[in-house]
């Protein structure tokens, strides 16, 4: 569904649980956190946790439940990104995710959308279409200054930027701990 159509859905949902019970099966926690009601978590056939989303979002059985048995979990996921430029497209539907403690490189000759889809991520280049999340939270409408207050950096290579600086200082420069707890 596009952003709009589970908008859509999730004001529908809540307007029918006015007047009767429903039941919404589903592992998109962006979408479940829209209709405001009590979450169950299922996890290897046995209830893990019930409350609120933010109760939810912050039990660490549940982080654990959703990881990939090593620690790690989805910290940032693209579904369908598109970019362009006026007329001329960059990005075409680009599905990425980015798992915690992982390291990955982006590679591609000059031209291929590297610096387009970084700009994208932080919010600098607004995506055409498409959803970006970061840890869950759906931050495609974002703007970059509040990207960076999640805890998003950009750091751009080259030597004019900081040429006084060492490489490993100009990384630095980009890191820093996030605001956001629990994560």
């Amino acid at each position: 569904m596009t952003s709009q159509e589970v908008n859509e859905t999730a004001l529908l949902i809540k307007k029918l649980t006015e007047k009767q019970t429903v039941l919404v099966i589903d592992h998109d926690m962006s979408f479940v956190e829209k209709l405001e009601g009590t979450v169950s978590v299922l996890h290897m056939g046995s209830l893990i946790k019930e409350g609120d989303i933010q109760t939810i979002r912050q039990d660490p059985e549940v982080i654990r439940s959703i990881s990939d048995g090593r620690g790690r979990r989805s910290m940032l996921v693209l579904k369908k990104v598109n970019a362009k430029y006026g007329m001329s497209q960059v990005l075409w539907d680009l599905d990425m995710e980015v798992n915690t403690g992982e390291g990955v490189a982006l590679l591609g000759r000059n031209g291929a959308g590297k610096t387009t889809l970084l700009r994208t991520i932080m919010g600098l280049h607004p995506a055409a279409s498409g959803k970006i999340e970061f840890f869950s939270s759906d931050i495609t409408g974002l703007p970059a200054f509040e990207r960076a207050r999640l805890g998003i950096a950009y750091v751009p290579a080259g030597a004019r930027h900081f040429p006084h600086l060492t490489g490993k200082e100009n990384l630095l420069m980009g890191w820093r701990r996030s605001i956001r707890k629990n994560r």
